[in-house]
């Protein structure tokens, strides 16, 4: 109606399946090309930070009731999706 001709632009090239299947699996090859070789990947990264005073070890009974003192009921869950009724349950429930 526009008198406009149709554009062949984002159109597979091909009559047939096959040509249609080899042009995608040429486009994405050329896209994607090899795996990337990254040199020293076997190098052994120091350590940055190795004399942190951070106790790594079981919690103790007076930090567990620290933590479910300060949960408050009926706020929503964290960033772990956790509600706040769940962790002082299961803080409750555990045998400290």
């Amino acid at each position: 109606m526009s008198g406009r001709k149709r554009s062949r632009e984002g159109q597979l090239a091909g009559c047939s399946p096959e040509e249609r299947v080899t042009s995608w699996f040429t486009h994405f090859r050329d896209l994607l090309g090899t795996h990337p070789t990254v040199d020293g990947a076997e190098e052994e990264i120091p350590a940055v930070l190795t004399s942190l005073e951070i106790d790594d070890g079981p919690f103790t009974a007076t930090e567990f009731a620290t933590v479910k003192s300060t949960l408050k009921e009926g706020k929503s869950a964290g960033p772990d999706g956790i509600p706040q009724r769940s962790l002082k349950t299961a803080i409750s429930m555990t045998s400290y």
